[in-house]
């Protein structure tokens, strides 16, 4: 007799983006699987999330599940029967090595250049960065994620992250479709703080060793 399946876990979390949220799974299986977008087979959970609009991308990045929508302000809808379908594929994971969500790589093109991306923000923002004494750099890009860094005026201004999340994230998902996550450095754990407790953005604050 075979030993039951030990019960799955996982949990979803807000990102930078409003339209992507990332399911981190409490399994080992995915910690090695390549990053990028993944093609959603027929039959799967999660299909019939994306045949009826409720999402738009499944990516895997760092051990985790990244989930975009077009229609964010419908995620509480969605997020449930994400969570559903996604507990059903950890349990497929056991069973199947070669399950989609390990192997199945929609685009193995490398991502684009730091430069490449700073062009992106510069066209789609720079000038408003620009005129308030600021800057938003690139500061690093991986198959499915950008970081940004807020320099002088935009270091920590809300109105910066909304412009990053209003107009220069869907500028780079225009030109860059596998990037799904955009996020903002923050390195003041003072300002950090500050913007959690009055809540001015859902941005998720990253530190980076030797910055």
């Amino acid at each position: 007799m075979s030993a039951p399946k030990r019960p799955r876990q996982i949990h979803v979390e807000r990102t930078a983006d409003p339209a992507v949220l990332r399911w981190v799974p409490h399994h080992d299986a995915l910690d090695s699987a390549p990053p990028g977008r993944r093609t959603l087979p027929d039959g799967v959970p999660l299909h019939s999330l994306a045949a009826d609009g409720s999402i738009a991308e499944v990516a895997v990045r760092n051990g985790n599940v990244l989930v975009r929508t077009e229609h964010p302000d419908t995620w509480h809808q969605t997020v449930g029967h994400v969570q559903t379908a996604l507990l059903l594929e950890l349990d497929d994971l056991d069973d199947d090595p070669q399950h989609w969500l390990v192997t199945a790589v929609d685009d193995t093109a490398p991502p684009p250049t730091i430069d490449e991306v700073q062009r992106v923000v510069d066209r789609s923002a720079g000038t408003v960065f620009a005129s308030h004494g600021g800057a938003m750099t690139v500061i690093a890009v991986d198959e499915s994620s950008v970081v940004l860094h807020g320099e002088g005026a935009c270091s920590g201004c809300s109105h910066s992250d909304e412009t990053v999340l209003g107009t220069i994230g869907p500028a780079i998902r225009a030109d860059y479709p596998d990037l799904v996550e955009i996020m903002i450095e923050r390195q003041d754990p003072e300002l950090e703080r500050s913007i959690r407790e009055v809540k001015l953005s859902p941005v998720r604050f990253l530190r980076q060793k030797g910055r």
